[in-house]
């Protein structure tokens, strides 16, 4: 019985990370434990799906009843279910998963803007990295999703356009790596240094192609 239920277990969360929703709702509609399934990679089964680019997936299991944390409502954007989580815990806005990030850096990384702003408004802390080997802040995280809104909001509210995550990028050379032109316009006007070298030794212009990107850095480096 153990066994059959390790073997279901395991097809559920291939099924996720495969963003293969029939199959993931079949699994879920036939036992509906697996809906709390404590998968490797990731704290829940709904955030391995949106971690392999799935939300669609997350938001069924939601749907049939998975255990929704900050964190879950931070990644996939449940503005009203993660305000009524914050109204319950306010501390929780600055919690940390079993992975090591915080609602706000998941919010960033998936380009959910209006949860971002709320947590930001419930008091997250802007200049908060990860607790892992990322050790990424929340302003790399919305470089890396390329919402240059939230790269915008979160140096407003005091972001460090300077941090340094693992390797030692900034934010500048992610935006550049990107071929982000108007991010890198903003990170330059809030302070980016763009001589600052990154564990390779490499300045944000070797990491870029784009002419745009290169034009800016190169007047900001002169």
């Amino acid at each position: 019985m153990l066994g059959g239920m390790h073997s279901t277990e395991t097809a559920f969360l291939e099924a996720v990370k495969a963003g293969d929703l029939a199959q993931v709702t079949r699994h879920v509609d036939d036992e509906p434990s697996l809906l709390d399934a404590r998968p490797a990679g990731a704290p829940s089964a709904a955030l391995l799906a949106v971690y392999h680019g799935h939300p669609e997936v997350a938001e069924a299991l939601v749907e049939r009843g998975a255990t929704v944390s900050v964190f879950e409502a931070a990644a996939l954007g449940l503005s009203d279910v993660l305000s009524a989580l914050l109204d319950e815990e306010p501390a929780a806005v600055d919690a940390v998963n079993e992975d090591g990030f915080q609602p706000l850096g998941l919010a960033c990384f998936f380009a959910r803007r209006e949860a971002a702003e709320l947590l930001l408004a419930r008091g997250a802390a802007v200049n908060s990295a990860s607790r892992n080997a990322a050790d990424v802040m929340p302003l790399h995280s919305a470089v890396a999703s390329r919402s240059v809104h939230l790269v915008r909001t979160l140096l407003e509210q005091g972001a460090d356009a300077n941090a340094r995550q693992a390797g030692g990028f900034t934010p500048l050379h992610g935006a550049a790596q990107n071929g982000d032109a108007s991010a890198v316009e903003l990170l330059l006007a809030a302070g980016a240094d763009a001589r600052a070298l990154d564990g390779s030794g490499r300045t944000a212009l070797e990491l870029t192609d784009d002419e745009g990107v290169r034009a800016l850095l190169e007047a900001a480096a002169a």
